[in-house]
């Protein structure tokens, strides 16, 4: 899974990634291009020694797995003062999003 959730209010064409990675969830910064393609974002992490590490990864955070990434999803909405039992929406036009796991 790799769906790309587009920030309606950017003037960069940012957006969030959430995918799925060896049994855990992430969420990614992302960006949409001029050819209209969705890009992650991605950074040479620092070492213990300070110094930009040689593998370049996907910026960003992950949540878990599949219950974990669901109890810390409930828990932003409800720190933005959504609640749990929320529609599942999202953007200007409020398409409802089927394939999200919670």
């Amino acid at each position: 899974m790799d769906k790309f959730f587009k920030i309606a209010s950017s003037q960069y064409n940012e957006g969030v990634f959430f995918t799925e990675y060896n049994g855990k969830y992430q969420l990614l910064t992302g960006q949409t291009g001029k050819d209209d393609e969705n890009y992650k974002k991605w950074v040479f992490p620092q070492g213990k020694d300070r110094l930009p590490g040689e593998k370049a990864i996907p910026m960003g955070v992950t949540i878990g797995g599949k219950d974990e990434a669901i109890s810390i999803l409930k828990a932003m909405l409800l720190e933005l003062g959504g609640t749990a039992n929320e529609s599942q929406t999202y953007g200007a036009n409020k398409e409802p999003e089927d394939d999200m796991p919670f």
